[in-house]
């Protein structure tokens, strides 16, 4: 099943600036999170505290998102540097 890739404003922003090389890494991570949103082959981990959100480290980044199993959306809530992400 493939999902549909949802960013949100936030996401978006991060995104734009990151280098070429950087978001070309990104976008082949979430290449294989559209096809399987807990992959094993990527570092995925369920954020504590929050029901259903989860991180996916991208080299020195994390990108945090939602998933929705039953209309297969995952939604790109934000992404930033290990330090500010969290807060």
């Amino acid at each position: 099943m493939i999902y549909k890739l949802v960013p949100l404003k936030d996401f978006k922003k991060f995104f734009k600036e990151r280098t070429q090389k950087e978001r070309d890494l990104i976008d082949q991570k979430l290449m294989i999170l559209s096809d399987d949103p807990f992959s094993k082959s990527l570092d995925i981990k369920k954020l504590k505290g929050y029901d259903g959100r989860y991180r996916l480290r991208v080299g020195r980044y994390r990108v945090i998102y939602e998933v929705f199993d039953d209309i297969l959306v995952i939604v790109l809530a934000d992404g930033g540097s290990r330090g500010g992400i969290y807060k």
